[in-house]
């Protein structure tokens, strides 16, 4: 997948952000790792109830759920890292329960 090793900034659904290193990606359990993974917080999001802070993951790693992520972003780079393109959570179709990644030009 060539998705792997790139930066990806994700929102949580608790409105939390997440950027980091696209690490692996596990489709028959649907989750992601993001290495070198730092949390942003809500910064300003949410709109009930207290705003995230800040923080920063034990060991730089994370696994994500699909059910924790409401919108995601992908960098990929040409060779020339000329070209970035991007999917966003909601261009995410299911198919016999695996994902489908529906990449776009930014």
């Amino acid at each position: 997948m060539e998705e792997i090793g790139s930066f990806v900034s994700i929102i949580r659904t608790d409105e939390a952000r997440i950027e980091g290193i696209l690490g692996e990606v596990d489709l028959p359990n649907q989750r992601i790792v993001v290495k070198n993974a730092r949390n942003f917080g809500s910064e300003g999001r949410k709109l009930r109830g207290a705003q995230i802070p800040p923080s920063l993951f034990k060991g730089g790693c994370t696994t994500l759920g699909s059910r924790q992520i409401k919108d995601m972003e992908i960098i990929l780079l040409s060779p020339q890292e000329k070209l970035p393109i991007s999917f966003s959570a909601q261009d995410w179709s299911k198919e016999h329960g695996g994902w489908t990644f529906l990449l776009r030009d930014r």
